[in-house]
């Protein structure tokens, strides 16, 4: 999950993992400086979980998930999957 900034209005928020924060920015400039600090912070975490519970917690910390596929071929657990419609 890498952040993004998205346009709101008039201004512009940082968006990490499909949810948005609640800071609103005047500037692009400013978004997209935020959106840098937050993923720099969230990697520094990522990396003292690693070192402490080894990669399946550095995976965690990440949002990656490592578990297999459900039948659409993605690790979607919702009821009808995003990228393929409805399973």
């Amino acid at each position: 999950m890498i952040a993004q900034v998205i346009q709101v209005d008039d201004t512009w928020r940082v968006v990490i993992g499909g949810r948005a924060l609640p800071t609103r920015y005047r500037t692009l400039e400013a978004a997209q400086l935020a959106a840098i600090e937050e993923d720099a912070e969230r990697h520094t975490a990522a990396r003292q979980t690693g070192m402490a519970s080894g990669v399946q917690g550095y995976n965690d910390a990440m949002g990656w998930d490592t578990a297999p596929p459900i039948p659409c071929g993605h690790h979607c657990y919702t009821n009808g999957c995003s990228r393929c419609s409805d399973w």
